[in-house]
């Protein structure tokens, strides 16, 4: 059986930069989802004239 350290890892946390936390909150948007909404709403509102809802 191998053998189990006991040490416990540790790390130091190193707090972000604004310039950093900016760039991964854009990382995470999809870049077409503004598109994509837009497109959803035109086609929404097109079925509420075509079918008299508005």
């Amino acid at each position: 059986m191998p053998k189990v350290s006991k040490e416990k890892k540790r790390f130091t946390y190193v707090e972000s930069t604004p310039e950093k936390v900016t760039s991964l909150q854009k990382k995470s948007v999809v870049e077409n989802i503004h598109r994509s909404t837009l497109n959803w709403l035109k086609q929404f509102e097109n079925y509420h004239k075509d079918t008299n809802l508005l």
